[in-house]
């Protein structure tokens, strides 16, 4: 089960997720009768509105400050103790982080843009694969520090 897991696993990180949104056309589930209402309720529940405007103007993958800050703190050295010591907020902590990307030439700089108020954007999400594999690689830094340690 565990070999079957880290496979799986390994699928997904070598692979760019696509989501189908299913639009119900009527509630009496009959055929060729399509509630417009009821389906432009839907679309704007699911913000495809919203998804269709950012990924018009270039940007397909778009996450809070919070979140951003908290998954890739790990690729700064320092970063997190600031962060906890309150030191820098969410949004000054996802420019570090980028900019330490830029400056790393992990990342160019025109794939990334930091919103205004609450959200970082990046151009594709292969450029979030790039991110994910450099902090996997740091993680495993850490964790061998710690096995060396420990023994």
């Amino acid at each position: 089960f565990r070999n079957q897991l880290v496979g799986l696993l390994a699928t997904l990180r070598t692979t760019e997720p696509h989501f189908i949104r299913c639009v119900k056309p009527n509630h009496q589930k009959v055929p060729n009768v399509l509630d417009g209402n009821l389906a432009l309720r839907q679309m704007r529940y699911a913000g495809l509105f919203e998804a269709i405007r950012i990924r018009k103007s270039g940007f397909a993958y778009r996450v809070p400050f919070s979140v951003f800050a908290n998954t890739y703190q790990i690729l700064v050295d320092g970063l997190s103790k600031k962060r906890q010591q309150r030191k820098i907020d969410d949004k000054d902590a996802c420019w570090s982080i980028l900019q330490h990307c830029s400056s790393q030439n992990w990342l160019d700089r025109s794939v990334w843009q930091v919103g205004q108020r609450s959200r970082v954007f990046l151009k594709n999400t292969s450029d979030r694969s790039i991110l994910e594999r450099i902090r996997t690689q740091r993680i495993m830094v850490f964790v061998l520090r710690i096995q060396t340690a420990a023994r």
